[in-house]
C-alpha cells in the first residue's frame, strides 16, 4: 500500500499523489477517466488540478471520477494563471486540436509557444481569487477543496496586500481547507520571506532529484510546516538512464541492490520515486502521466516494492549531487 500523510485540514491521504496537468492531452474523455480510474484503483488519493489545466477542462473532468469516490479523495487546486470563469467555447473545442498534435507531433512546440504567448493571463487579484475558487468548486462537483494555492507566483506579480486575508476569509468559510504557494522554488523562497501572510499551511515547489531545493524548513514560526514536491524525476529520468545505460557495471549493481531489473524505463522511474518517497516520508510527491499501462505498472511497484527502504534511500542518495548551503533566515 501506498504511505499516507496528514494535511493541514487534517484529511489523511497518500504520500503520492496524481498531477491533471497532462490529463487533457487524451483527447478521448474515456480514455482520460480510464487514466484516472487506474491512479485511484491503485491506491493514489490525493489529486492536484488548476484553473489553467486543459485549458480550464482538466476540473470539470476530474469531478466525474470524485462522483465515483465521494469523500474518498483529497484535492489540490490553484488560481493565478489563466481564465477565472468557467471555460470557454474555444476551450471546449479542444479535442480536435489534441488529435491533430499526437499526429503531427512537430506542431506541439508551436502550440506550446501561443499557449504561453496569449493565455497565460496572471492574476493574483482577491476578485480573481474569489471568482476562481467559485469556478472551481463548480467544476469539481465540490463544497470546498483540500488545497486552495497561488499558481506560479513570482516577486514580480502584483499580488494584493489584502490577498492573505482573504485566504483567511475563505478558509473560515469553509471553503479552502489551507492555502499556499505552488512552483518555483526560489520565487516561492523569496514571497515567503517578504510575505509571510499567503504562506497559509502548505508550500509546493518544483523540484529535480539532480539539481534539488535545499532541504525545507519553516522560515520562521508560523510558517508552513507541511509540503509538496513535483517534476522530481521529469528533467533527471532521461540522464539517469542515458548514464545506466552507457555504464552497464553500475545498472547491475544498483538492480541487485534494489532487486529489480533497472534496464526497464518503467522500473528505473518507478525505483527513483519509491527512492523519492522512502527518503522524505513527509512530503506529497506528484507523479503524472498519460500512459495508462506505465502508471499501472508504476503503481504496482510502489505498491509493493521489491526493494527496502534503506535500499532506496542509498539509491537516491548515489544521484543527489554535494549538498548546498541551505537558505537560514
Amino acid at each position: 500500500m501506498l504511505p499516507t500523510l496528514t494535511l493541514p485540514n487534517g484529511r489523511i491521504t497518500t504520500t503520492l499523489g496524481f498531477g491533471c496537468a497532462s490529463l487533457l492531452r487524451l483527447p478521448d474523455p474515456v480514455d482520460r477517466q480510464r487514466l484516472l480510474d487506474i491512479a485511484v484503483d491503485h491506491g493514489i488519493r490525493h489529486l492536484d488540478v488548476a484553473r489553467l489545466y486543459g485549458l480550464g477542462l482538466a476540473e470539470g473532468e476530474l469531478s466525474c471520477l470524485l462522483r465515483r469516490h465521494p469523500g474518498a479523495l483529497s484535492v489540490a487546486t490553484k488560481f493565478g494563471l489563466g481564465e477565472a470563469g468557467p471555460p470557454s467555447g474555444a476551450a471546449q473545442r479542444q479535442g480536435g486540436l489534441r488529435r491533430l498534435l499526437i499526429l503531427v507531433p512537430a506542431l506541439r512546440s508551436l502550440a506550446k509557444q501561443i499557449h504561453r504567448s496569449h493565455l497565460l493571463a496572471r492574476n493574483f487579484s482577491t476578485d480573481h481569487c474569489r471568482q476562481s475558487l467559485h469556478t472551481s468548486l463548480s467544476q469539481l462537483g465540490l463544497e470546498a477543496v483540500d488545497l486552495f494555492l497561488l499558481h506560479e507566483p513570482s516577486p514580480a506579480d502584483l499580488i494584493p496586500a489584502e490577498l492573505g486575508d482573504t485566504l483567511q476569509e475563505l478558509q473560515r468559510q469553509g471553503l479552502i481547507g489551507s492555502y499556499g504557494l505552488s512552483g518555483d522554488w526560489s520565487d516561492c523562497l523569496n514571497l515567503l520571506a517578504t510575505r509571510p501572510c499567503l504562506a497559509g499551511g502548505w508550500l509546493q515547489w518544483e523540484d529535480d532529484l539532480l539539481n534539488p531545493a535545499p532541504p525545507f524548513a519553516p522560515l520562521h514560526s508560523g510558517q508552513p510546516a507541511r509540503y509538496g514536491r513535483f517534476g522530481r524525476i521529469r528533467c533527471s529520468l532521461h540522464t539517469i538512464r542515458q548514464y545506466l545505460a552507457a555504464v552497464p557495471q553500475l545498472q547491475r549493481h544498483w538492480s541487485e541492490r534494489l532487486n529489480c531489473s533497472l534496464a526497464e524505463d518503467v522500473v528505473l522511474g518507478a525505483a527513483l520515486l519509491g527512492a523519492s518517497m522512502a527518503s522524505d516520508p513527509e512530503a506529497l510527491l506528484l507523479y503524472s502521466t498519460t500512459d495508462p499501462v506505465r502508471l499501472a505498472r508504476t503503481l504496482a511497484l510502489l505498491n509493493d516494492p521489491p526493494w527496502n527502504a534503506s535500499e532506496a534511500i542509498a539509491f537516491e542518495a548515489f544521484w543527489r549531487p554535494p549538498a548546498a548551503i541551505s537558505f537560514s533566515p
